[in-house]
């Protein structure tokens, strides 16, 4: 399984789902396609450091202190990628 976030409304294993939704777990064929249809994003924020997290948030304009841990950034970034779309 592959996680993706979806950047519009696309049908993912038969069903709609909508950007609303957040991360979405998919096969790494469906992922694949809608990374390539523009549809989606893939996810890889799980096998990230820290200190890569930190630069994906400022990036994305995230705001974050200096002592928060990698889960509650994750968890930050997916928001702001939720709320964005």
């Amino acid at each position: 399984m592959k996680k993706i976030y979806l950047i519009g409304a696309a049908p993912v294993g038969g069903n709609m789902h909508f950007p609303s939704e957040g991360v979405i777990e998919t096969s790494p064929a469906e992922a694949d396609d809608l990374v390539k249809a523009g549809l989606a994003r893939f996810d890889d924020l799980d096998s990230l450091k820290v200190d890569e997290l930190r630069t994906v948030a400022l990036n994305e304009s995230v705001a974050v202190g200096p002592a928060i841990l990698k889960d509650d950034l994750i968890t930050a970034i997916r928001a702001r990628r939720q709320n964005k779309s």
